[in-house]
């Protein structure tokens, strides 16, 4: 998820954001509110009557629901997935149950992609994506519980005994109105009795108001173009509310993305959102899709090359760092952005260059988890349980206990502690130090926001995430910058030839979640089964599944 929703939901207890949002208000819901307009629009009665694969239609969530129609023993192809991440492991699942022989292809020596699970065998903690608003994600929720019936626990997204530490300024979550002068900042009159929270609010009314009355695409139309400072800067905040409201949303190192995007998130992630998670680990949904699949690991695809006869040859190397090239019907690249820049597309033509000039300035946010392991959870001594702590300091956000379980259940000797959670320019700053370097730091940071001295005497090690330096996703996450979602998103989501597909978060409306891993592998799925199958599919991070 984007570094705008990342935030959000620990501050439940807070009632802001958009209050008219209910928590019914689904993902989906947001898709065919879209689709609605547009058919108003064009005169349509019927929401599915239109393309089958597009997000949420008929087909789309029954494909979730029943998987697709088995082939016959004629129409049966061999299919070639290129990565194992939840893009990729979801069309091989589903192409798998329908008859295809299918082979998938993953560079690393792992499945998951972004989806990283670390299990000491005594804690789990989840160094990729960690919570699941499955209430709002309707489509991961069908194959958590009803395809795979997954064991799921509620993520703990607030505890009132968290902190807010800021300017050197400390308050619990319960005793703390965040008003700027709690903080010592200085705002204009006109703020001084409103939190971040409630100014936000305020301040995307009118896009609520445009969305409600007009549609998704007028208010693509009318705000594509913005960044979220210039938003707030031209709708008459101060600098210094802006830094505010950067700090408190996780996008501080982000104000120059687009503001439709983080619009659109808070329309779906707000103060009702419940968030879940598997237990025993996250890592379960990538074993139950992986469960029936022949993966070969450590196996990069090099090349790609459309062939005259209407084929696709793949240049792969092997562990034994062997080249070797296959043949096949079809490619679907389901890497993130970056990591399918590596791959070389033949021929090249006008339609190669604008999708290589499209995966170029497609903007990939970073992120980084600075893990620490305790031999005891001393911060139950202060009553947290659960939740997340916020500051301006490097940790920047804190998350407990959600993880902090054993394998069999009892007293554990080691616990462990999301110590830091960090996107963009605050990645990086972990990203570019030493583990000795980061630990340091990390502790006296949670010295400062906790006040206390004895925490350094229960420490036991350091385990460090960089996203941006995972040399498989190359980033996080898609986060666009204005223009981006109207001009490089329709190019990306264009097959070459209608022989090479491209699919991931970054090809959906659900940024950065599991969701639109799962919606993206769908639609390519939908648009595949119109067709012959005999398909190479290029992947890794949570799309390549």
């Amino acid at each position: 998820m984007n570094s705008f929703n990342k935030i959000i939901f620990h501050l439940v207890l807070i009632s802001c954001l958009i209050r008219n949002v209910l928590s019914v208000y689904t993902h989906a819901a947001f898709v065919n509110d879209v689709r609605r307009s547009r058919h108003k629009n064009e005169g349509a009665r019927n929401l599915f009557v239109s393309d089958p694969s597009e997000e949420y239609s008929l087909q789309m969530n029954n494909t979730a629901l029943f998987g697709l129609q088995s082939c016959s023993h004629m129409q049966c192809k061999t299919i070639a997935i290129v990565g194992a991440g939840v893009t990729g492991l979801t069309m091989a699942y589903e192409l798998t149950r329908a008859g295809h022989k299918v082979i998938v292809f993953e560079a690393d020596e792992k499945a998951g992609g972004r989806l990283l699970t670390y299990d000491t065998g005594k804690t789990i903690i989840e160094l990729g994506g960690m919570r699941l608003p499955l209430d709002v994600h309707t489509l991961t929720d069908t194959y958590l519980r009803k395809r795979f019936n997954l064991p799921l626990e509620p993520f703990v997204t607030s505890n009132p005994n968290t902190f807010i530490y800021i300017n050197g300024v400390r308050h619990r979550l319960n005793n703390t109105n965040f008003l700027a002068h709690e903080y010592n900042m200085q705002v204009p009159e006109n703020e001084q009795n409103k939190s971040p929270f409630v100014l936000w609010n305020e301040a995307i009314q009118p896009l609520l108001d445009l969305f409600n009355n007009k549609g998704w695409d007028a208010v693509v139309n009318e705000y594509g173009s913005y960044n979220v400072r210039q938003y707030l800067t031209d709708y008459g905040l101060s600098n210094t509310m802006i830094d505010y409201i950067g700090l408190m949303f996780a996008i501080e190192t982000n104000l120059f993305t687009a503001l439709t995007s983080h619009f659109r998130d808070a329309l779906l992630i707000n103060e009702y959102t419940k968030f879940y998670h598997i237990v025993g680990g996250n890592k379960r949904l990538i074993d139950s899709l992986s469960e029936s699949c022949q993966i070969n690991y450590s196996t990069p695809v090099l090349a790609i090359h459309r062939n005259e006869d209407r084929t696709i040859n793949i240049t792969i190397k092997n562990k034994m760092n062997i080249t070797n090239t296959l043949k096949f019907d079809y490619a679907v690249v389901a890497t993130t952005a970056p990591a399918a820049r590596l791959i070389h597309y033949t021929p090249v033509n006008e339609q190669v260059q604008s999708m290589s000039r499209a995966l170029r300035q497609l903007h990939y946010d970073c992120a980084s988890k600075v893990v620490l392991y305790f031999n005891r959870s001393w911060w139950h001594d202060q009553n947290i349980y659960g939740g997340s702590s916020t500051t301006d300091l490097p940790l920047r956000f804190i998350y407990y206990d959600n993880y902090n379980t054993t394998v069999n259940g009892t007293n554990h000797t080691e616990s462990v502690l999301l110590a830091s959670y960090t996107f963009a320019q605050d990645s990086t700053l972990w990203s570019s130090s030493t583990i000795d370097q980061i630990t340091d730091r990390a502790l006296f940071d949670l010295e400062q926001i906790h006040s206390r001295s004895d925490i350094r005497q229960y420490y036991l090690r350091t385990v460090v995430k960089h996203w941006c330096g995972d040399s498989f996703s190359h980033g996080a996450y898609a986060l666009y910058l204005p223009y981006q979602e109207e001009n490089l998103k329709p190019t990306l989501m264009e097959s070459l030839d209608k022989l090479v597909y491209f699919g991931g978060e970054h090809l959906s409306t659900a940024h950065a979640w599991f969701e639109g891993a799962v919606l993206s592998a769908l639609r390519i799925l939908i648009q595949l089964q119109q067709e012959k199958f005999d398909i190479v599919i290029v992947g890794g991070g949570l799309l390549g599944l």
